[in-house]
């Protein structure tokens, strides 16, 4: 086995690449473009209702770079100052994130002195009937000298802002380079989810699988977040809702799958409780998008994710299972998802302030999650697979050993079968010969040939057994039913006994009047109980034949068949043998048998839909046979 906690593994490679090439992309854009804003300064219009004339003699706060105000229902004006391109040419005003509701600009009116022109955009409006046809959200602007503009924003979702003048060439060049890099970081997630289906295809893991469908539903988030839903649907006016939608389920199903996949771990019941929880939490989210309250939705969302990556890895370090791929593994990437969360999401809700990258730090959490998650997922999916191999493997040769049995007991029945048929030849001839003898004159050519008599049945009991217990193996032994009278059945089984003085039998009062059941396989079952019983018991000790009704564990009825006796010499069996084939205890051996009489009673009772048990008791040893008054 691949020691894989000692190899870096593919996912976590392409992750330092990718992340690599982003930074690399980030610093190489940072250094050659020249932003024209010249300074920036926000005003929080709570009422909603100032105007440009109004707000011009507000007094507004600086801000550096990008302002984060989190979710807000205030109207946020963003002053801009904004020198001219050095030729003088157009400069395209930039906004960023693409999912800002409706934002209006206000340019000084060449024509009208203190007048102001108005334009707006925002995923609010149609993509084709925006001011500037791109993915980020602009204006097109031409300041002959350092001009004062006004931005003001008003948007359900949270009221981070990135605004930057660069001149037509510049926008042109991030356009090509933020298609570049968002194109690579949606082919990674694809990449991942395939990687992921194929290790479903190869494991039949269900969490696997559920990992695959929740990132092509992040897949879709990340075209909703990148602005890319309005110019799929250039028409529409509902992209504000649809990608509040979008957002939402997408949290909504990745916490659904962190609680099936850490479920698996032997979680602590709080823990248990918390993945509940925030679930519940998700839930109730929607609940406020179905009610229209989407602002509020929004806020909550983005609320349950910051408190999600510290829940989660307090709660994986409560996991007790050692499932795949293990808990140090589980702990170590849960606790880098925490920090990856950790960076981002509270600039979003306007509790810090917001780094350049931010604007992206969901993609870029999406993408951390997606390869760890995706790491942990392979590692634990060609573990299953190896687990998988090593079970075939053992059953296969399962199945061979079976197979090796089988031929085993094929060959056994064989033997059998021509040792009884060539047996019963000699015997026939051996019983005829001794028929025709004339009686014996003296008592002791009585005796002898009363040994040789009990020898002759002792062979056909043996090669009966023999049989007998072959075909109930082999299952060749068909049932033949019919119905009997318990008391009658019990009453004629001591006759067919060497001793039939010795046994004793006993009827309950409840015992039923008839059971449907083969009369010659529970005959064999019950006089093999009492042969045992007379040959093991002291000479002369009774023997305790005893027929009941009695219900088995499950309630069905049925008859129980006990026959006991005292222990003799042998002493007590071994109750984890007794049922064993050819087994016989070491006080036994002294005495003639084959150890195959319990052993038949065992396949019999079974064959019959009853059992067999053994009950030892202080002084004596008992034997239950139990069969059902009918066949099932």
């Amino acid at each position: 086995m691949i020691a894989t906690a000692k190899v870096p593994s593919a996912a976590l490679c392409c992750l330092l690449l990718v992340l690599g090439l982003l930074l690399q992309t980030a610093a190489a854009g940072a250094a050659v473009l020249q932003d024209h804003v010249l300074d920036r300064a926000v005003l929080r219009d709570a009422t909603g209702q100032l105007s440009i004339d109004q707000v011009q003699h507000k007094t507004f706060e600086p801000v550096q770079g990008i302002y984060a105000g989190g979710y807000t229902s205030d109207a946020v004006w963003l002053r801009l100052t904004i020198r001219p391109a050095a030729d003088g040419g157009p400069l395209l005003l930039r906004i960023l994130p693409a999912y800002l509701n409706r934002i209006s600009l206000f340019a000084p009116d060449p024509d009208r002195p203190g007048g102001w022109r108005q334009r707006t955009t925002g995923n609010a409006i149609p993509w084709q009937e925006r001011p500037y046809a791109g993915l980020a959200l602009g204006f097109v602007i031409q300041p002959r000298v350092d001009t004062t503009y006004y931005l003001r924003l008003h948007t359900i979702s949270n009221t981070m802002l990135q605004a930057r003048a660069l001149t037509l060439r510049d926008a042109q060049q991030t356009q090509i380079d933020t298609l570049l890099w968002q194109g690579a970081y949606m082919v990674v997630i694809l990449w991942v989810v395939l990687w992921a289906l194929q290790d479903y295809w190869n494991s039949r893991d269900r969490v696997i699988l559920g990992f695959a469908g929740i990132y092509l539903v992040y897949l879709i988030y990340v075209l909703a977040m990148l602005g890319y839903l309005a110019v799929l649907l250039p028409e529409s006016t509902a992209i504000p809702d649809l990608t509040a939608w979008v957002v939402t389920l997408a949290v909504f199903f990745t916490l659904v799958f962190h609680r099936q996949f850490l479920r698996m771990f032997d979680l602590a019941r709080l823990g248990k409780r918390v993945l509940d929880l925030l679930v519940g939490s998700e839930l109730a989210a929607l609940a406020l998008l179905l009610s229209g309250q989407t602002a509020l939705a929004l806020k909550l969302n983005s609320l349950i994710v910051l408190i999600t990556g510290p829940l989660l890895f307090l709660v994986v370090l409560g996991a007790r299972g050692e499932t795949q791929p293990g808990r140090l593994r589980l702990k170590v990437y849960y606790g880098l998802l925490a920090l990856a969360l950790l960076t981002y999401i509270p600039a979003i809700l306007g509790l810090t302030g917001a780094a350049a990258w931010a604007l992206y730090g969901a993609l870029f959490n999406g993408l951390i999650s997606a390869l760890l998650i995706g790491n942990l997922l392979h590692l634990r999916a060609r573990r299953l697979a190896e687990d998988a191999a090593r079970a075939q493997l053992k059953l296969s040769l399962a199945e061979h050993r079976v197979e090796l049995h089988r031929e085993q007991l094929d060959e056994q029945g064989r033997l059998t079968a021509m040792l009884t048929h060539e047996l019963k030849t000699p015997l026939a001839a051996i019983r005829l010969s001794l028929d025709s003898l004339a009686p014996p004159e003296t008592e002791i050519e009585a005796r002898r040939v009363q040994r040789i008599d009990r020898a002759l049945a002792d062979i056909d009991h043996l090669v009966e057994r023999c049989v007998l217990s072959d075909r109930i193996e082999q299952g060749e032994h068909p049932l033949h039913l019919s119905d009997i009278d318990p008391a009658e059945f019990i009453a004629k089984l001591p006759q067919q006994q060497t001793a039939p003085e010795r046994i004793h039998p006993v009827f309950a009062h409840n015992l039923p009047q008839r059971i449907r059941t083969d009369a010659y396989l529970l005959g064999v079952a019950l006089a093999n109980l009492l042969h045992n019983a007379l040959k093991y018991a002291p000479a002369d000790a009774p023997i305790e034949l005893c027929g009941t009704r009695a219900e088995s564990a499950s309630g069905r009825a049925g008859v129980r068949f006990d026959v006991s006796n005292p222990p003799g010499a042998a002493g007590f069996p071994d109750p984890k043998q007794l049922f064993t084939k050819y087994y016989r205890s070491q006080g036994a051996t002294r005495l003639r048998g084959s150890g195959l009489g319990l052993y038949l009673v065992k396949g019999i009772a079974a064959q019959l839909g009853g059992r067999i048990d053994y009950h030892p008791e202080p002084e004596r040893i008992r034997f239950s046979l139990w069969i059902p008054l009918g066949p099932a």
